[in-house]
C-alpha cells in the first residue's frame, strides 16, 4: 500500500509536523510505501529527522511562495490568491501523485475536490472544534484526537475515528526528581495559544509566595523552550515582573530530550490544545505535569492528582499553589512521574496506537460522505448556554420585521429577546408587538425617548432582573442587536459552540457584512472590527499587542458578553452621547480575563440612510459630535491617569490621539461654538499632533478646503439627480 502524507510546512517546529514525521516512520516500519509532501518550506534546516528511505517532496520553497504572493497581490485580490493556491495545489497533487492508495492530509489548505477513484482521502484534525468547514466534506474519513468531541463531529460527517497521537518510543531514561527545574515547551505565536504570558504571571505569584513562606525553594528555575513572534513580548514582561534571575529562555533544539531530562516538573498554560504532544513527551520522561483543564488535550493525558494536576482554566492562584506543592515535595514528584510514564506506556505508545491506524487503512470508505446541508447550518444544541438579545427600537418600521425574523429562524433556540421601544413615533412598536405576541421568548418594553445608551442600559437592567428571578441552569450571555440589522441563521449556534469550547468572558464576532438596505446585497464596505489576522483566544494584553496602535473594537453589536462577568464589572453605556460604543467596548476588553475573536460573518449591518450616524450632519449634529468626542477624551485621559498597567496606559494614550483627531475634524465646520472653548482643550494639547495643531488655533480656516470639496460634491450630485429625473 502506498501512502502520501501531506503537511503545510515540514520545516517549522510544531506538534502537527512532529506527528506527520512520527506517522511516516511508523508506516514505513510496518511495511508500507510512504512519501511526504510539504506544501511549503520556509527554513532550510528541518527540525525533525526524516528517514532517508522516505521521499520528501516540496511544492514551493519560501522564495517561490513569497514571489508568487507578491505578484498575485498586485493583480488579484487576496481572496482570489488564497483560492488560487488551493486550486493549484489540488491540481498538483492530483496530477503528480496518482498511484497512491491513501492520502492523509494535515493542513487546511488542501481540499481534494479532484480525486482518484482508487484513492482514499483521510484528514487528521489537529485543532478543537469551532465550526464545521465545508472543505472537510471532500475527505472520506476524519481523524480526531480526543473522544470528548466525537459526538459533535459525528453530526457533520459519517466517518469519524478517534486516534490520539502517539510517542514513537518510550524512553528508558527518566528525569531525576531532585532537579530544581520546571520546563515548558512550545511556539511563541502572536496569539499566545501556549499561554506563556499567563505562565509568567503564575511564576510571579510563585516567587512572591516563596519569599514569604517557602524561602528554601528559591533555587528553582523556570525554563521556557521555544521561539516565535511573541518572544520579545515575553522578554519584556520578564523584565517588568523582575523575574530574569529565575527564568531562562532557550530556543528550540533537536535534542529536546536533554531538556526534559534536566527538569523535574512540566508546566503547560495553553488556552487550547488539540492533543498536547509535549505533555505526552514530558510524561514519558517521568515528569509530573500541571496544566489548565481546557476542553481537550491535557485531560486526555493527565490523571488529576495521580500523574499531575489539572487546574480550572485561568485560575492562576490555584495553579501557583499546586506548582508550589510539587516543588516542595520530592516524593510527590517521584510518585506522579512514575504514574505519568506508566500511562504513556499503556495508552499512548506506538504499540497501543498503530493497531487503530491499521484498522483505518484496511477499511477506508471509498464513497464521499453525505452531508445534509441543514446539518451544516444548524449545529447541535449546546446544553448550558442561554442568550439575552437586547434590541433598542426607534423609528425603524422598514427594518424591524426582518431583524426579528432573523431570530425566529435561528438554528439555536435558547434565547430571550428584549426589545426596548425608545419612544418610537412610527409603526415600529406595532410591528414589534405583533411579533412578540407570537413567541414567549420575546419581551417588549416601552419607555420615553432617551437615546441608544439608555435603551441598552435599560435592557441590561431587565436582564439582571430576569437572572435574579430565575434559577437558571445555564450560562447567560448578552448580545446587542440594532433593530435595523439582523443575524445569520447560524449565528447563535456558532456563538454557543465557541463559548462552550472556550468559556471566554467576551466573544467578538469581528467580521461584519454591510448590506444595502433595498437590495440586501453585500457592499464593498464590509469590514472586520479587528484586523483579519486577529483570531482565537486572547488576554487583554495579547489582544492590544496584536492590533498595535489601533483603537479597540467600537461596535457593541459584535460583542457577546458573559452576563456574570458584565454585572460584576459594572460597566454601562455612557448616556446622552454619540459613539458610546468606544468607551463601552474598551472598558469591556480591558476588564475581561479572556477574549475570543471569531472572524466568521454572522452579523449583517444594514446601511440605513435614516441613521443618525450616516445622515449628512446638520450644524446641531456636528455640535453634538464634537461634544461627544470631548466627553470621551476627558474619560480616556482619566482612565490613563488612573491605570497602573503600562500596556493599558499606552493604549489609552493612543486612543486619546484618535479621539482628538475626530474632535478636530468636527471643529473644522463649527469652530468652538460647541459648549466648550479653546481653553478647555488646552490640557489635551499633548495629544494634538501635526496638522491638527493648526486646526486647534484656526479650526474654521483649516476646514475651508474640506467644506469646498463637500459643496462641489453635493452640487454635482444634485445636477446628476435632476438630469435623471428629466430622463
Amino acid at each position: 500500500m502506498r501512502i502520501l502524507l501531506t503537511i503545510g510546512d515540514i520545516s517549522i517546529t510544531g506538534g502537527a509536523e512532529r506527528v506527520v514525521v512520527n506517522l511516516a516512520h511508523a508506516f514505513m516500519q510496518n511495511g508500507y510505501d510512504v512519501e511526504l509532501l510539504s506544501f511549503f518550506q520556509a527554513n532550510a534546516m528541518l527540525p525533525y529527522e526524516i528517514d532517508s528511505r522516505i521521499p520528501l517532496h516540496i511544492w514551493q520553497t519560501e522564495a517561490e511562495s513569497v514571489f508568487n504572493k507578491r505578484m498575485c497581490a498586485n493583480i488579484f485580490s487576496k481572496t482570489y490568491y488564497k483560492n488560487f493556491h488551493k486550486i493549484m495545489l489540488n491540481i498538483h497533487i492530483h496530477g503528480c501523485f496518482r498511484d497512491f492508495d491513501v492520502v492523509i492530509a494535515n493542513d487546511n489548505i488542501y481540499m481534494p475536490f479532484l480525486k482518484h477513484k482508487q484513492t482514499s482521502y483521510i484528514k487528521i484534525i489537529h485543532l478543537n472544534f469551532s465550526k464545521y468547514h465545508r472543505r472537510n466534506t471532500f475527505f472520506h474519513t476524519l481523524i480526531i484526537l480526543s473522544s470528548r468531541e466525537q459526538s459533535i463531529w459525528e453530526q457533520y460527517h459519517r466517518h469519524i475515528k478517534v486516534i490520539p497521537n502517539f510517542l514513537p518510543t518510550i524512553p528508558t531514561q527518566s528525569a531525576l526528581s531532585t532537579q530544581h527545574r520546571i520546563i515548558s515547551v512550545g511556539r511563541m505565536d502572536r496569539g499566545d495559544q501556549k499561554g506563556f504570558l499567563r505562565l509568567l504571571d503564575i511564576w510571579a505569584i510563585v516567587q512572591d509566595s516563596m519569599k514569604l513562606h517557602y524561602p528554601h525553594l528559591q533555587s528553582w528555575q523556570l525554563i521556557i523552550v521555544g521561539s516565535g513572534d511573541l518572544k520579545e513580548v515575553i522578554e519584556l514582561k520578564i523584565k517588568q515582573l523582575h523575574l530574569a534571575d529565575s527564568i531562562i529562555l532557550k530556543p528550540f533544539a533537536k535534542d529536546i530530550e536533554s531538556e526534559y531530562l534536566s527538569a523535574s516538573i512540566y508546566a503547560m498554560a495553553s488556552y487550547f490544545e488539540g492533543f498536547g504532544m509535549v505533555l505526552a513527551e514530558a510524561s514519558s520522561y517521568t515528569l509530573p505535569c500541571i496544566a489548565f483543564d481546557v476542553k481537550t488535550g491535557p485531560s486526555d493525558i493527565i490523571d488529576d492528582g495521580k500523574s499531575g494536576y489539572l487546574i480550572k482554566d485561568n485560575d492562576l492562584q490555584d495553579y501557583a499553589n499546586k506548582l508550589i506543592a510539587l516543588m516542595d515535595s520530592e516524593s510527590l514528584r517521584k510518585d506522579m512521574g512514575k504514574n505519568a510514564k506508566a500511562k504513556m506506556q499503556e495508552q499512548f505508545s506506538k504499540e497501543a496506537i498503530m493497531p487503530l491506524w491499521e484498522q483505518i487503512l484496511k477499511g477506508c470508505p471509498q464513497q464521499k460522505p453525505l452531508i445534509a446541508e441543514s446539518s451544516i447550518e444548524k449545529p447541535h444544541q449546546v446544553s448550558h448556554i442561554h442568550f439575552y438579545i437586547i434590541i433598542p427600537l426607534y423609528n425603524v418600521e422598514n427594518y424591524i420585521k426582518r431583524c426579528l425574523e432573523s431570530l425566529y429562524t435561528q438554528s439555536y433556540e435558547r434565547f430571550t429577546a428584549i426589545i426596548i421601544n425608545d419612544g418610537s413615533i412610527d409603526k415600529s412598536a406595532e410591528i414589534a408587538a405583533a411579533c412578540v405576541a407570537e413567541d414567549k421568548r420575546f419581551i417588549l418594553h416601552h419607555q420615553s425617548n432617551q437615546g441608544l445608551s439608555m435603551a441598552r442600559n435599560k435592557g441590561l437592567d431587565l436582564v439582571k432582573e430576569l437572572e435574579n428571578a430565575q434559577d437558571r441552569a445555564y450560562q447567560s450571555h448578552i448580545v446587542f442587536l440594532d433593530s435595523d440589522d439582523y443575524l445569520e441563521s447560524n449565528a447563535l449556534g456558532r456563538m454557543a459552540h465557541i463559548l462552550e469550547a472556550h468559556n471566554a468572558d467576551v466573544l467578538v464576532e469581528s467580521a461584519i457584512k454591510t448590506r444595502d438596505p433595498l437590495s440586501d446585497e453585500i457592499l464593498p464596505s464590509t469590514y472586520s472590527v479587528f484586523p483579519p489576522h486577529v483570531e482565537g483566544l486572547y488576554t487583554p494584553h495579547t489582544l492590544i499587542q496584536s492590533i498595535g496602535n489601533k483603537c479597540l473594537a467600537t461596535n457593541a453589536c459584535t460583542f457577546i458578553l458573559n452576563a456574570k462577568f458584565l454585572f460584576a464589572s459594572n460597566i454601562r453605556f455612557v448616556p446622552y452621547i454619540l459613539y458610546e460604543d468606544i468607551a463601552f467596548c474598551t472598558q469591556i476588553i480591558l476588564a475581561a480575563q479572556s477574549i475570543y475573536v471569531d472572524n466568521a460573518h454572522v452579523y449583517n449591518y444594514v446601511l440605513s440612510p435614516d441613521s443618525i450616524m450616516r445622515a449628512t450632519p446638520s450644524p446641531n449634529a456636528r455640535m453634538r459630535q464634537a461634544n461627544s468626542y470631548f466627553t470621551l477624551l476627558q474619560m480616556f485621559v482619566a482612565y490613563k491617569e488612573q491605570s497602573d498597567d503600562e500596556i493599558f496606559k499606552s493604549h489609552y494614550h493612543n486612543t486619546c490621539i484618535i479621539i482628538v483627531k475626530k474632535l478636530m475634524r468636527s471643529l473644522q465646520f463649527i469652530g468652538y461654538k460647541v459648549g466648550f472653548s479653546k481653553a478647555d482643550l488646552k490640557p489635551y494639547l499633548p495629544y494634538i499632533r501635526g496638522k491638527y495643531r493648526f486646526c486647534y488655533h484656526f479650526p474654521r480656516i483649516y476646514g475651508i478646503p474640506k467644506r469646498i470639496r463637500l459643496f462641489i460634491t453635493h452640487f454635482l450630485r444634485s445636477i446628476l439627480n435632476n438630469k435623471d429625473k428629466r430622463l
